[in-house]
């Protein structure tokens, strides 16, 4: 493994630009959690909201196994999201 010059280190680094997709995906989930469950429900989506669009977006930039494994761990962490926003404040069964 080789190290990168800073040409090529400025080619990566986005500054605050990438966050906005994040930005918007946790106020996305945070609008659908309070649909889902209240102020609770946001909280608990638009939390769950920033991995889950971090995963999809790693995922778009990958080829292969890992663009199928992001892809999946995307999908996951939104449905968690929106069973847990629909559920919260209901306790458990016990």
């Amino acid at each position: 493994m080789r190290e990168l010059t800073y040409e090529e280190m400025e080619q990566i680094d986005g500054g605050v630009l990438p966050l906005f997709p994040i930005a918007v995906a946790v106020g996305t989930g945070a609008a659908i959690g309070y649909r889902n469950g209240g102020i609770q429900g946001a909280v608990v989506a638009g939390t769950l909201a920033a991995p889950a669009a971090l995963f999809g977006g790693i995922a778009a930039s990958s080829y292969g196994a890992a663009r199928v494994m992001f892809s999946a761990y995307s999908f996951a962490t939104t449905f968690f999201a929106n069973e847990a926003s629909r559920n919260v404040g209901q306790g458990g069964n016990s």
